[in-house]
């Protein structure tokens, strides 16, 4: 995207308040202070490229405010925000705003999605001298959503109905994510919560395993207890690992480095440590993937200390954003920290000293042989920060995955241009709870509202979302549900869907909070230790490794489209079609019986059944239970 253009933004409000422009500008996360240039009268003004952006007004960060001068607004979730359009018409013809308005694949492609009021036309898409053809038509959410699809490249401009929206570059082409990748069922380990290995010295501060979770409890997991755990969950059908930092640091979660250039700390194993896991793992088909937490460190890092130490003439004092000198520990005017927490203060990443030795940091990991990284706290560095740190890691690990770890409205922002192959789907997992858990969606509402996001956030293949019930900084799904039922058909769901999946350690035993929740640290009474692994099985545990197996053995579910069959109510039933191996699978999350008598195809297999306590196949779903089906050969509904 190119500088752009200056976008003028006022709003009027009573004197000497607060006031902000939040939107796609270019995150929500990240509001803009507005000035007071009269009384009562604010303003600000923006470069911004060209696109379509949402975007509203916030009053001491509590009333949002929708401007009355919008040029157009988007009421399609019932948020009423402005739309402002650079470089084109406004609506009622507009490019989907939660992306870079093209997508150019590897084969020249060009894939455009928009949006349309009901009552507009279609228009006519051109790229350059060439027509576009419209290749899907739905409206959902009040909106009329399409894809226009042609072949083009290079820089040009995309037109509709004669009016032109300038493309001043390139258009953003990936480069193809690790083939690995597709069907991954990836499982996060917060590792001091996991067991420490048999032979590994005790841990001084560690707690008894029934200690209480909270910030400051270790119990002392390390990397040769995860190494002792591979073929457990090898068993389980675990593709990949995903590992919580390894840095030193002086608490359990170490997302806190008091020294990035020590990879790995002793008191985890150390390098040879983990070079034996990733050898073993890789030995039994499985990947390691590491957190890369290199946005922000811990006040007690070296570099950080030696600014408190010489200020102004500290070496360091450019690895890091200061306001203002002298710069006091814990005093958030005088240096830039992560968000609400001054303990943890930003690394200038930039051009600079902190961003070339964070990329050495890379290069160590990539020489330890590890398979990919989860990018921690994306929105909180420069995009072409994470651009750098794709070309460092691809360069020594071609194969390398990068799991992009992004809160906010717009993945594809640090996506496409910057090569992100999967990033955290968050918008799945708050549907998913309001259908199964909140009861606020029916299954048609839910089945739409994902599908409105999913063209929203442009065509991407299915593995660019990585779809998970928890992770570590969330409640975990049963606790937000409370019924051992409801998180099974929430596992049905997310490992049926041939979106990459995440598992957060224990889930597939029904871990959940181990007491009270704080709205301030709600996840810390979720970040249980690990149970025992000599547990036996249980219904979850069954249920996980049996679905980790389908996975494997049904080609329907990773490589067929999902097509809503029937939606009841709360109930759900999914046909993904296959010319040999066409799979149904349903979802009853009702205290009656359904009926699918009509519905299920004579010589069906039933494959697997949730919740139920006969593996009889009927044609009657049992309450609070699933089920997949196999039809026969070549059947697809009337």
């Amino acid at each position: 995207m190119s500088a752009g253009q200056a976008v003028h933004f006022s709003v009027d409000a009573p004197p000497g308040r607060h006031v902000e422009l939040c939107g796609d500008l270019p995150d929500w996360k990240y509001p803009v202070v507005m000035a007071e240039v009269s009384p009562g009268h604010y303003r600000t003004t923006l470069q911004l490229g060209p696109g379509v952006y949402r975007y509203k007004f916030r009053v001491d960060q509590r009333d949002w405010v929708l401007d009355p001068r919008a040029p157009a607004v988007d009421e399609a979730e019932g948020n009423h925000n402005g739309v402002i359009t650079v470089g084109g018409p406004a609506q009622p013809v507009c490019l989907t705003p939660d992306r870079e308005h093209l997508w150019h694949a590897a084969d020249g492609t060009l894939v455009v999605h928009f949006e349309l009021d009901p009552e507009t036309p279609v228009p006519r898409f051109t790229w350059g001298n060439q027509a576009l053809h419209i290749q899907q038509l739905q409206q959902r959410h009040g909106r009329v959503q399409g894809v226009a699809c042609g072949v083009g490249g290079g820089a040009g401009a995309l037109a509709w109905d004669g009016v032109s929206m300038a493309v001043t570059g390139p258009v953003p082409a990936v480069d193809a994510a690790p083939s690995w990748l597709h069907g991954s069922v990836f499982y996060g380990i917060f590792l001091d919560r996991w067991h420490r290995g048999v032979t590994s010295p005790p841990l001084a501060q560690a707690s008894p395993r029934g200690t209480l979770s909270d910030r400051e409890v270790f119990y002392g997991g390390d990397l040769h207890g995860v190494r002792e755990g591979l073929p457990y969950l090898q068993q389980l059908g675990v593709t990949a690992l995903v590992l919580t930092p390894l840095h030193p640091s002086s608490t359990p979660h170490r997302y806190d480095s008091t020294n990035l250039a020590v990879l790995v700390a002793p008191e985890l194993g150390g390098e040879t440590a983990l070079r034996a896991l990733v050898k073993d793992a890789h030995g039994r088909g499985m990947r390691v993937v590491l957190d890369a937490a290199v946005t922000h460190v811990s006040l007690e890092h070296a570099a950080f200390q030696d600014v408190l130490l010489h200020q102004q003439r500290s070496d360091f004092a450019p690895w890091f954003h200061i306001h203002r000198f002298p710069v006091v520990p814990g005093d958030a005017s005088t240096y830039a920290h992560y968000y609400n927490n001054p303990q943890l203060p930003w690394l200038n990443l930039a051009a600079g000293p902190a961003r070339e030795h964070v990329l050495d940091v890379v290069e160590g990991w990539m020489a330890l042989g590890v398979d990919g990284l989860r990018l921690d706290a994306m929105l909180d560095a420069p995009a072409d920060f994470w651009t750098a740190l794709r070309m460092r890691a691809r360069r020594a690990n071609p194969d390398v995955l990068l799991l992009g770890e992004i809160v906010g409205d717009r993945p594809l922002r640090l996506g496409e241009g910057h090569g992100v192959d999967t990033a955290t789907d968050f918008t799945h997992r708050s549907l998913l709870l309001d259908w199964l858990a909140r009861r606020h969606l029916d299954a048609r509402t839910f089945w739409e509202s994902l599908a409105f996001h999913r063209h929203r956030k442009g065509p991407v293949p299915p593995s660019f979302h990585l779809q998970f019930l928890d992770n570590h900084d969330t409640r975990r799904f049963l606790s937000d549900v409370g019924n051992h039922d409801v998180h099974r058909l929430a596992l049905l769901w997310l490992l049926t869907c041939p979106q990459p999946a995440w598992l957060t350690y224990g889930a597939e035993l029904g871990a959940f909070g181990g007491g009270e929740v704080t709205e301030l640290d709600g996840a810390w009474s979720e970040r249980i230790p690990m149970p025992p692994l000599n547990h036996g099985s249980s219904s979850t545990h069954a249920l996980v490794r049996a679905l980790c197996a389908l996975r494997r053995e049904q080609p329907a579910l990773l490589h067929a489209p999902m097509t809503c069959l029937t939606a009841d109510g709360a109930r759900l039933l999914v046909h993904r079609p296959h010319p040999l191996s066409p799979l149904l699978v349903a979802f009853n999350p009702t205290a009656t019986p359904w009926d699918l008598t009509a519905i299920l195809p004579p010589g069906r297999r039933l494959l697997l059944c949730v919740n139920s306590p006969s593996s009889e196949d009927t044609t009657t779903l049992l309450p609070w239970s699933g089920a997949v089906w196999q039809g026969p050969v070549g059947w697809r509904p009337s």
